[in-house]
């Protein structure tokens, strides 16, 4: 039976994760620790290992449609890589708790930024090359030692910094979290943070519902994507509050 359920929460994370380029590591990770009471270290673990091959599914379909917008790409993982490799070694250290209350506080400024800016034509933001690069580093830190991928703060940072049209953001946050999911990846298995019996089915659901994501995502209205976004920063920000407490 759980084998089977974790199937399906993998292809809704993998489908979410595609159409709005989160990566549907925080559904996975919030599930993992509140419906099936895994460790912390399992769940996050075990959500980078899926979003890791899953990812790939989308990645691979992008590229052949030309959405990743490399350049932009490249510069960004340069940042996001060394947090990424710091992350998964300080994750065992870090109060739950208080990361619970940074992370959300984070989540919910960027859903409010969201909202304020998704009823306008993108306009880029001056901010200085030295402050975006160490706001990509600790994003690279946040997305290991929490198994979300860091894709729900690349999008809203693609689309309104750095002004990128919606599906090529969308696609480009795929990109991104593949790589930097991938250099987290042998570190969380050198610390035996990865349970296969958790990992393969949620994998095996996520590939399927990532390559659906990728195929229907141009169909999808901008508005939906826009409000769904938000939805989901506002939402697992509250459980991230919820769950602190």
């Amino acid at each position: 039976m759980i084998p089977n359920s974790l199937v399906l929460v993998g292809f809704i994370s993998g489908l979410l994760g595609s159409i709005f380029g989160i990566g549907g590591g925080i559904i996975i990770v919030s599930i993992l620790i509140s419906v099936y009471a895994i460790e912390p270290r399992f769940a996050v673990g075990s959500s980078i290992f899926v979003i890791v091959i899953s990812s790939a599914t989308g990645v691979i379909y992008n590229l052949t449609k030309k959405r990743i917008d490399l350049p932009i790409a490249y510069k960004i993982l340069i940042c996001t890589i060394p947090g990424s490799l710091v992350g998964s070694f300080i994750i065992g250290f870090i109060p739950a708790k208080t990361f619970n209350y940074i992370v959300s506080l984070l989540l919910l400024s960027f859903s409010i930024f969201v909202y304020k800016r998704f009823n306008t034509e993108p306009q880029k933001l001056n901010i200085k090359f030295g402050l975006l690069s160490v706001i990509l580093f600790f994003v690279g830190i946040m997305s290991s030692t929490t198994g979300i991928g860091g894709g729900i703060i690349y999008t809203p940072l693609l689309i309104n910094v750095l002004s990128l049209p919606l599906i090529t953001s969308i696609s480009t946050s795929q990109f991104i979290l593949a790589v930097t999911t991938t250099t987290a990846l042998s570190t969380h298995i050198f610390n035996e943070n990865i349970q296969p019996e958790i990992a393969l089915p949620i994998t095996i659901g996520a590939i399927f519902g990532s390559f659906l994501g990728a195929k229907i995502l141009h169909k999808i209205p901008k508005q939906f994507i826009n409000w769904g976004l938000i939805i989901i920063l506002i939402g697992f920000a509250g459980y991230l509050l919820f769950s602190a407490n």
